[in-house]
């Protein structure tokens, strides 16, 4: 049961604390370029905090930047409201994928999916009111094996990587013009830590992270289409999403656009070091490894974080119509 002192519905929509010169967004590229994946103009931004385009100057050529509902956060497990929720709804989890579309935007890896069939690759949380989120993209922040990279931190504990697999509103159409309504986008966040090499067989490889030496340069593109039906979102997560976080949040890149829904993953993805050096291997827009393209964490003021965990025989009367479960 929620604690009887939230005074607002549920904590689902939240209302984010922000002034008026916080929706004063910058024109927006296009949709391809906006799916959270850093493939802005090269020249706007870096993850350098020494350079004049570093993180802390982010708000100086968008205001928005510096919103009261900016991320990543780091999350307090000592401070969070704690609820029962059933596993997120992903209809495109184990659907076969037919065509990968790699590319190094300078800032990140962005992964385009293309699926067996052509119908709508929705998530819907009951946490966001039964909203269907329609699938975008993925990308990945990563640091190395003595600097984590993720972008959210666990009571102030970084993993080395975080994965994040973009959504928009479906009533919305299209990404560009969801990311501009505070209920636009959801972004799944997981994390990623090392695996013990030696029990490595080769069986449990993520093959989401063999194509990377393909993508090394910025800018550069790759297209795999001979899958054979052995790729799915669930190769790449491995597990059903039961336990998570989640929090009213902004796009961790500029615009820094405050549309997102922010559901963290609680359980990290093992990887192995020999994909992890293929990471490592890629090389950012200004020709140095993107290792460490991750925002740092920014103030939570005043936002409630939400913790769901799972339990078997409960079902939300929404979940119940959805999987016509009597």
């Amino acid at each position: 049961m929620w604690r009887s002192k939230i005074n607002i519905s549920f904590g689902f929509l939240i209302t984010s604390f922000v002034t008026s010169q916080d929706f004063n967004y910058p024109k927006l590229p296009s949709a391809r370029q906006l799916s959270m994946n850093g493939s802005l103009n090269n020249m706007t931004y870096s993850y350098n905090n020494e350079d004049t385009r570093g993180p802390s100057n982010w708000r100086i050529f968008n205001a928005t930047c510096g919103g009261f509902s900016q991320s990543p956060i780091n999350i307090e497990t000592s401070n969070v409201w704690r609820g029962k929720a059933p596993p997120l709804f992903m209809d495109y989890f184990t659907k076969p994928v037919v065509a990968i579309t790699l590319t190094n935007t300078g800032h990140s890896v962005n992964y385009r999916l293309k699926f067996i069939d052509s119908a709508p690759n929705r998530l819907i949380w009951n946490g966001m009111n039964g909203k269907t989120y329609i699938f975008d993209s993925l990308h990945i922040h990563w640091g190395n094996s003595c600097v984590g990279g993720s972008e959210h931190t666990i009571n102030g504990h970084r993993y080395l990587a975080e994965i994040h697999l973009v959504h928009f509103n479906a009533k919305y159409k299209y990404l560009e013009a969801a990311a501009l309504q505070q209920d636009g986008l959801a972004v799944i966040g997981i994390f990623l830590e090392t695996a013990d090499e030696a029990n490595n067989d080769g069986s449990n490889n993520n093959k989401f992270v063999k194509f990377l030496n393909n993508v090394r340069q910025p800018g550069q593109t790759y297209l795999i289409t001979d899958t054979n039906g052995i790729f799915t979102v669930q190769e790449l997560i491995k597990y059903e999403i039961r336990e998570y976080y989640s929090y009213k949040g902004s796009l961790t890149t500029p615009p820094c656009s405050e549309s997102v829904r922010w559901i963290v993953a609680k359980r990290p993805v093992r990887i192995y070091p020999s994909e992890w050096n293929l990471l490592n291997q890629v090389i950012s827009f200004d020709g140095r490894s993107m290792t460490g393209n991750n925002r740092p964490v920014q103030q939570i003021n005043g936002r409630n974080v939400y913790e769901y965990n799972y339990v078997g025989n409960y079902r939300h009367k929404f979940d119940r119509i959805l999987w016509n479960i009597p």
